[in-house]
């Protein structure tokens, strides 16, 4: 477990550990931001609480099955969204849940593993001395944001090269990254809904964590919801994008497959009265008179050639060949 306590008194920031904790006084100008990176310890769970953390709020980060939402508390609210821990090349994604404990002048963040959202927020902290609690949940969450947008603006360049090889013809290759790259994008779509809609809903007048007075504060709030929404659209086009290609590539397959089909029905259809005809001449009976007949071959061959060649230009007026 790790835990960083960054505290704020006059416009002045200071890091350290836990020991800032006791020297904290919400009545004045401070706020307090405790990172936590692990596992958490009752005696730590408790402390929290002394220090205002609704009970409620800690319990629902530390369900087993934590879904991404915003819920209010009194005193407290608790936003839970989803980080990418990881987005890889072929965009299969591994994230952790970021759970935000809000108060007035405190703000506890909880994760699993270490969060580069995070990282970069306490790097750039010094930079902004006008943050608040708020300030700091809403960049958070930009981060976030960012660092998925910044990932799927890459895919454009590859679901080219990808449409670039199926027209070159290596269809094996670029149909397994198709289904690779659609079942990845399914799962994000879901983590990236999930994180819309804890936007959606602190944007909500149910919460009333976030105030929105200063244009500043307008502003940033706008750019969070915007990119949120613009990330989980870029993720639903490519998915409907690869889907489509792989669409488009079977049903070019299939009319393929459907010309090649047509090709052997009609040369059947031709050779099958051939067939009847050699089979009839072929069955080597005794009394068959046309045998004893001195042109029997010629004109037998020359009636299959009329067949053969009546079919062909019946295919040929349908327009079939």
């Amino acid at each position: 477990m790790s835990i960083t306590v960054i505290k704020k008194t006059a416009g002045v920031y200071k890091q350290a550990g836990l020991e800032l904790v006791a020297s904290f006084n919400p009545s004045i100008d401070e706020f307090l931001w405790i990172d936590i990176s692990g596992d958490v310890s009752k005696e730590l769970q408790q402390q929290l609480v002394h220090l205002g953390c609704h009970e409620l709020a800690l319990a629902s980060y530390f369900q087993q099955k934590q879904t991404a939402r915003a819920e209010a508390f009194p005193g407290t609210t608790l936003i839970l969204f989803k980080e990418a821990v990881s987005l890889a090349d072929d965009y299969e994604l591994r994230a952790q849940n970021i759970g935000l404990i809000c108060k007035s002048r405190m703000i506890v963040s909880l994760h699993p593993q270490p969060s580069q959202a995070i990282e970069m927020l306490q790097a750039n902290l010094s930079k902004e001395n006008n943050k608040t609690t708020e300030h700091l949940a809403v960049a958070l969450m930009q981060n976030v944001a960012n660092n998925y947008l910044h990932k799927l603006l890459d895919f454009d360049q590859e679901i080219e090269r990808v449409e670039d090889e199926l027209l070159a013809g290596d269809k094996v290759n670029s149909l397994k990254k198709l289904v690779n790259y659609r079942y990845h994008f399914r799962k994000l779509n879901r983590v990236l809904e999930f994180n819309q809609n804890v936007v959606d809903r602190l944007s909500s007048d149910e919460l009333a964590y976030f105030s929105t007075k200063s244009t500043k504060d307008q502003h940033e709030w706008l750019k969070l919801y915007e990119r949120s929404k613009r990330i989980y659209g870029l993720s639903k086009m490519y998915y409907e994008l690869c889907g489509d290609l792989l669409d488009g590539h079977i049903s070019i397959s299939t009319h393929d497959l459907n010309n090649t089909m047509k090709v052997l029905t009609m040369i059947t259809a031709i050779f099958v009265p051939l067939g009847f005809i050699a089979g009839i001449y072929g069955m080597n009976f005794e009394n068959m008179p046309e045998l004893a007949f001195t042109y029997g071959y010629y004109f037998t061959l020359s009636g299959m050639a009329i067949i053969a060649a009546s079919f062909f230009a019946i295919f040929k007026v349908k327009k079939w060949i």
